[in-house]
C-alpha cells in the first residue's frame, strides 16, 4: 500500500489468515482498530491504519484485504528486480531458497503456453499469509541493490500483525472405541500439516526479525521488531474462547457473530503485548 505521508522509519505488515467469514470479520475488526488508533510518527499524529505498508492475506482473509486495497490506497506493484539476483545466488547455496522459487513461479505466469491459470486455496500451503514476509528477508540476502525493497531497507521499526482465525473444533472420537470415520480422517490429513506449517511460520518470522535487529549497522539507529498476534487462544474467558472456536468456516455467518468478531478483534489487538510495546515506543518516539 502506498499513500502520502507514510513514515520511512516504520514498516507495518498485516497478515490475515484464512477461515471464511470468521477470518474476514476478524480481519475487518483489526482494520477498524488500526483506524481508531492514533500514534505519533515523526512528530505528526496519524492513524496507524495509514501506516500499513503491506497486507498479505489468504482465502477468507482476502475479503477485508481487498476491500481496504480498493478504498485505502494503491498496490503500486512493479515487476520484481530481484529475480536475476535470486538466480545468481543459486550457486552459493545447496537449495534454491524462497526467493528463487518465487522468482521462477512469477516467471512461469508469463509463459504463453499457459493460457489458463487454475488457483487452489492458499490455505492448502500456509494459512497465515506470512510466506511473503519471510521471502522479503530472503531477498535482502541475495540482492544487495539498495533500490530493491527500499521500504524494508529504510525501516527502523518493523511491525507484523498476525490475524489468525484458527479454531480447533470439538471432537468426540476419543470417547468411543470406534476409529474416526473416513470424512474425519480426510479433513485431518490436510488440516494438521497446514496448521503445523502456520505455527512454524510465526516462529520463523520472529527469528527473522530478531536477526534483522541484530544485524543493524554499528553506530546506526537501533532496529526494533514487533510481532503482534491476534488469536482466540489469547482470550482469558474460557466460555468466550469456546464460543469463537465453535464458529464454522463458512462464507456467511449470522450478523451477531460477525459483530462479536469485529469487537473481539480490536480488543485482542489492544491486549497484545507487542502491540502495547509498539504504542509506547511510538509515543516516546524511540
Amino acid at each position: 500500500m502506498t499513500r502520502p505521508g507514510q513514515s520511512d522509519d516504520l514498516l507495518v505488515v498485516l497478515a490475515i489468515s484464512g477461515g471464511g467469514t470468521r477470518a474476514a470479520a476478524l480481519g475487518y475488526g483489526i482494520l477498524e482498530e488500526l483506524r481508531r488508533t492514533e500514534v505519533m510518527v515523526s512528530g505528526v499524529k496519524r492513524r496507524l491504519l495509514d501506516e500499513v505498508d503491506v497486507i498479505s492475506a489468504v482465502s477468507g482473509g482476502t475479503l477485508p484485504a481487498t476491500y481496504y486495497s480498493l478504498r485505502g490506497g494503491t498496490c503500486g506493484r512493479k515487476p520484481p528486480a530481484w529475480q536475476a539476483a535470486a538466480e545468481a545466488a543459486i550457486g552459493e547455496s545447496e537449495t534454491p531458497g524462497r526467493a528463487l522459487l518465487r522468482a521462477r513461479a512469477l516467471l512461469s505466469y508469463q509463459d504463453p503456453a499457459r493460457p489458463y491459470i487454475h488457483l487452489f486455496d492458499g490455505g492448502l500451503s500456509e494459512n497465515l499469509g506470512l510466506t511473503e514476509v519471510l521471502r522479503a528477508f530472503e531477498i535482502l540476502k541475495v540482492d544487495p541493490d539498495e533500490t530493491v525493497l527500499q521500504v524494508l531497507r529504510r525501516a527502523r521499526k518493523v511491525v507484523v500483525i498476525i490475524v489468525n482465525a484458527l479454531r480447533f473444533p470439538e471432537v468426540d472420537w476419543d470417547r468411543s472405541p470406534a476409529p474416526p470415520d473416513t470424512g474425519t480422517l480426510t479433513d485431518q490429513m490436510w488440516s494438521i500439516p497446514v496448521d503445523r506449517i502456520s505455527f512454524d511460520m510465526v516462529e520463523q518470522v520472529r527469528e527473522k526479525l530478531a536477526a534483522w535487529q541484530a544485524e543493524a549497522p554499528t553506530g546506526g539507529p537501533a532496529r526494533r521488531g514487533y510481532v503482534a498476534q491476534v488469536t482466540f487462544d489469547s482470550l482469558k474467558d474460557p466460555a468466550e474462547r469456546l464460543y469463537f472456536k465453535r464458529m464454522k468456516t463458512r462464507l456467511t455467518l449470522p450478523k451477531e457473530q460477525v459483530e462479536r468478531l469485529r469487537e473481539v478483534a480490536g480488543r485482542l489487538l489492544r491486549e497484545a503485548p507487542a502491540f502495547q510495546r509498539l504504542l509506547v515506543d511510538l509515543q516516546s518516539e524511540r
